[in-house]
């Protein structure tokens, strides 16, 4: 049973106080009140099937989500909070991908918050906040998704201290909000307190060992078969989600994970094989991201030896004079008694 509201002749501005032995509780028309639904054996992840370099995030918040299970209705209060996440990272490396596998979750309603719907909303913000944030307590389990939140609210928007609030009263409530924008510092001062998004996760520009891995979940394991993606990953330096989508559309035409129709008969599939110089021949015409963006951090940097490079040679023995041979000429006198 919930009591919803308690009435009271005693006309005062200070809050109600219930005496365990002095005070009582009358319940009128008790055949009205009905019990909450209680939702059991229900659970709540992100599948991450087809998703590539993702992993570690997938499951920081897969473990999150697996604490709702085991708060019990009775007492929501033991939830405290503890799925809150904002999702961080350069564009096209998968925070929406995310945000969208987390609404397909068993939610009993998810509410999607955008730049679009903020757009359709502009002379009733915080209203429409408002409402969103109150049937999303109303209606638990839910979920709040907070896309391109850098984007639609900005740094020195006069709603942030507003968002604040109405995220830090889902509290204790079966409410997760999950937020995702390009750059930390871009979300609102007011919004990155760790007391407003208690999981503050960042994606990075993929590297090597990630490249493989997006390549082995886009394509397929019956694509995969006699490639060398380890090589085909190398290739890919600067690639990001979005790139590697490219990539695959470019190639759709001749991968087995396609149907293609013969003789009409849709039960009959001629399959292509995918073939290692036509996936690189597709690599090279596809510019990366990162490279293009000037987002790549030294750790991601490609092994490019001077065997690659072709006539270079002046430059190559100028720069070995200047940077290469110092190095090596003190290394020496070190070495020396």
């Amino acid at each position: 049973m919930t009591i919803t509201s308690i009435e009271s002749d005693y006309n005062d501005t200070q809050p109600l106080f219930f005496h365990i032995r002095l005070s009582n509780l009358i319940l009128r028309d008790v055949s009205s009140l009905e019990e909450p639904r209680v939702r059991e054996n229900v659970t709540f992840h992100i599948n991450g099937d087809g998703i590539g370099g993702l992993s570690k995030v997938i499951s920081t918040i897969n473990q999150d989500l697996e604490l709702m299970q085991y708060i019990p209705w009775s007492n929501p209060s033991r939830f405290l909070n503890l799925t809150t996440f904002l999702i961080h990272g350069p564009e096209g490396c998968g925070k929406t991908l995310l945000l969208r596998r987390l609404s397909e979750a068993a939610w009993s309603k998810v509410y999607w918050i955008d730049k679009s719907w903020f757009a359709t909303n502009r002379r009733n913000q915080a209203d429409a906040l408002s409402d969103i944030f109150k049937s999303a307590l109303a209606h638990q389990p839910s979920l709040i998704v907070l896309d391109q939140l850098d984007i639609w609210m900005p740094k020195d928007h006069d709603l942030g201290e507003f968002l604040n609030n109405q995220i830090k009263a889902t509290r204790n409530h079966k409410v997760v909000v999950a937020a995702a924008a390009r750059y930390f510092h871009d979300v609102h001062p007011k919004l990155r307190y760790f007391t407003v998004f208690n999981k503050q996760l960042q994606v990075t520009i993929p590297n090597v060992e990630e490249r493989e891995d997006i390549l082995r979940q886009m394509l397929g394991p019956e694509s995969t078969a006699g490639l060398d993606l380890k090589k085909l990953a190398a290739n890919c330096h600067g690639f990001v989600g979005n790139d590697f989508d490219q990539l695959c559309t470019k190639v759709r035409p001749q991968c087995p994970n396609e149907t293609k129709k013969a003789s009409g008969n849709p039960e009959h599939e001629a399959l292509v094989t995918l073939k290692q110089g036509d996936l690189e021949a597709i690599i090279k015409d596809i510019e990366p991201t990162a490279l293009k963006d000037g987002i790549l951090k030294l750790p991601h940097v490609p092994k490019v030896h001077w065997s690659d490079i072709a006539g270079v040679e002046d430059a190559r023995r100028k720069l070995e004079s200047i940077f290469v041979h110092p190095f090596k000429v003190y290394s020496k006198l070190r070495c020396m008694p």
